[in-house]
């Protein structure tokens, strides 16, 4: 089949990429080309490189082609994903639209969450909001008369080379070795709830096989389908296996996720709204549909690998010196010691840290962002 990909080289798209590129489907990736992301682009692929929220210009680039699926990755409101479809819906049999499983509301912690029985409506975060809306205009559109088949995918917390399955990193995504190299200085890590807090945490190439198994799948049309592990972990599962391979023993600064999130208020909807929240989940009706899909790789041989990764691309070990600051006023705050002193390279990023570790600085800087 002849699968694009919108998106294709990120940190979830690029290993569903790569697999259907392995069994045989010709692989097209829509894609700006950013150049940190360009590792993660085969050259067997073939690349179309524009901006997707251009709708004219993308339209352009499709005209007079046609897909088997399309796989989007790159939408996040109503109105971006509405754009998409109509530059796609002549040029594809198959959409299939990325959500995401925090889109559920739960009952009670302790449900055990499956497309039948659990509610949408995850209102306590505003991208998990967005992601619903996503869906129901998708169904609207069903409804009123779109013609081209739908599937819809909700990933939940899944990592890979480039991802730190972690709470509290920085909300730039593409900074999130700021927390490996937090704990390589033995700077101490914020830990809420003593780590017990369960989560579910799927390797990107597990993943990979339940939606690439989707493709052109009749069972799939018109459903929706989570992609999860069976298999369940902490938040302090990952900072073990984070200490098993670095050989080093973590800085644990303890604290409520109250604390956390009063002193740095972007966390507040992250774990009210998700990662402080116990998740688990049914895959039965993703098996059921896609019997090969199996969670393969340990959380422990997960983390190896990306920090491996990490290890040989140096181009991706970027800090977010903010961050940094924001974290050590944090600890601070609560009475951990901040380890030796940093030296820092430049008068630029000793500015960045300086701006994280004022309160003030940093809420100047919300309200400028906010307004």
């Amino acid at each position: 089949m002849n699968i694009l990909f919108f998106g294709g080289t990120g940190r979830l798209s690029k290993d569903a990429a790569k697999l259907a590129f392995e069994k045989g489907h010709q692989v097209t990736l829509f894609t700006r080309g950013s150049k940190e992301r360009s590792v993660f682009a085969d050259p067997h692929y073939e690349m179309i490189y524009g901006n997707i929220r251009d709708g004219q210009a993308s339209a352009a680039l499709l005209k007079g082609r046609h897909f088997d699926a399309v796989v989007d990755f790159l939408s996040y409101s109503p109105g971006q994903m509405e754009s998409t479809i109509n530059i796609v819906k002549h040029h594809c049999k198959q959409y299939i639209f990325i959500s995401t499983a925090t889109v559920y509301r739960k009952d009670n912690d302790d449900e055990i969450v499956s497309e039948k029985s659990t509610k949408i409506g995850n209102d306590r975060w505003e991208y998990s909001r967005n992601k619903a809306l996503c869906e129901k205009r998708l169904e609207d559109m069903q409804h009123e008369g779109l013609e081209m088949r739908h599937t819809i995918v909700r990933p939940y917390v899944t990592y890979g080379n480039t991802r730190v399955p972690y709470p509290i990193v920085p909300t730039n995504s593409t900074k999130e070795w700021s927390l490996l190299e937090r704990v390589i200085a033995h700077r101490p890590i914020p830990v809420f709830d003593e780590g017990k807090t369960v989560t579910t945490l799927t390797h990107t190439k597990d993943f990979a096989k339940g939606l690439v198994g989707l493709f052109g799948n009749p069972l799939a049309y018109g459903e929706a389908f989570h992609i999860t592990n069976d298999n369940n972990n902490s938040w302090g599962d990952v900072l073990e296996a984070i200490e098993k391979k670095l050989h080093v023993e973590i800085n644990r600064a303890f604290m409520s996720q109250s604390d956390i999130y009063k002193e740095i208020p972007e966390y507040e909807t992250i774990l009210t709204g998700d990662k402080g929240k116990s998740a688990r989940f049914n895959n039965d009706k993703i098996k059921s549909v896609v019997p090969e899909f199996s969670c393969d790789i340990p959380l422990q041989d997960g983390i190896s690998d990306m920090i491996d990764f990490y290890k040989i691309h140096p181009e991706l070990r970027l800090v977010d010196w903010h961050w940094n600051g924001q974290i050590d006023r944090l600890c601070k705050k609560h009475g951990y010691t901040l380890g030796d002193k940093i030296l820092f390279g430049d008068i630029g990023t000793r500015g960045r840290y300086l701006a994280g570790r004022n309160s003030f600085i940093c809420n100047a800087l919300r309200a400028l962002h906010s307004s």
